[in-house]
């Protein structure tokens, strides 16, 4: 799920590219030898695939580890993981770690399906007489507007 573009940086700023995609978690070993990286070489992460952002001189050891916390999380959380860090949690690592504190409500897209979820799950009693008079859309909304939720093409998440 996280691929990296590493590059020899001593070999990159003579004006050669020496890079390979490596997929995490990657042996360090594997890729210095690949790269033809030794002692007191350094390298740079030039491109990446992954669902979060990766820097140019971020710790390998560290990409391993979150790469390796990804794999026992469900896909719609993972396909918006950036999402999810930015609107709940303060690092990314948090965000893995802690998935289970986020629900995910794959069927709500936006403010009227989450109103009309609160209602139907018994979040806001209402009794079965006066739901077709609730404003549904305006109940999300207000609720959205607590911070609590946030709304991607996989459905909604919430804390």
């Amino acid at each position: 799920m996280v691929k990296i573009f590493v590059e020899n940086l001593h070999v990159r700023n003579q004006g050669d590219l020496k890079g390979d995609w490596f997929d995490l978690p990657v042996s360090i070993d594997h890729m210095n030898r690949k790269l033809g990286l030794e002692d007191g070489d350094e390298h740079i992460i030039t491109d990446f695939e992954s669902p979060f952002p990766v820097g140019e001189y971020d710790d390998l050891e560290e990409l391993n580890e979150l790469a390796e916390l990804l794999e026992d999380l469900p896909s719609g959380y993972k396909n918006n993981l950036a999402e999810i860090k930015d609107a709940f949690f303060s690092d990314i690592r948090e965000a893995i770690e802690d998935y289970e504190e986020i629900i995910h409500l794959p069927e709500v897209y936006n403010d009227k399906d989450y109103g009309n979820h609160l209602v139907e799950e018994g979040l806001f009693e209402v009794p079965e007489n006066l739901r077709s008079y609730i404003d549904g859309e305006a109940l999300g909304r207000d609720c959205r507007y607590e911070g609590n939720i946030i709304y991607t093409d996989d459905g909604a998440f919430y804390k």
